[in-house]
């Protein structure tokens, strides 16, 4: 299956400035963490202004599930950003 030109949902201009947390784990094997990652950084011209409202994190050891360690860093998010 090849990729569309519009791989999401929404336009990446349409999240400007909205935080965004972006969660993966390096061993997912259902999400491949290197198009993630792509995604993520096609995002990061959006946030040229605010570049604190955008975060990647890749859990190395970590396949397709949430850790503790992702919730906290959810919780984090929450609090700075809500």
């Amino acid at each position: 299956m090849q990729p569309s030109q519009k791989d999401s949902v929404f336009e990446k201009g349409d999240v400007a400035g909205i935080p965004i947390l972006v969660q993966v784990g390096g061993q997912d094997n259902h999400l491949d963490a290197s198009r993630v990652r792509q995604f993520y950084e096609s995002l990061k011209s959006n946030y040229r202004q605010r570049p604190d409202r955008l975060k990647f994190i890749q859990e190395e050891n970590i396949g397709h599930e949430f850790t503790a360690s992702m919730w906290r860093n959810v919780i984090k998010w929450f609090n700075k950003h809500l």
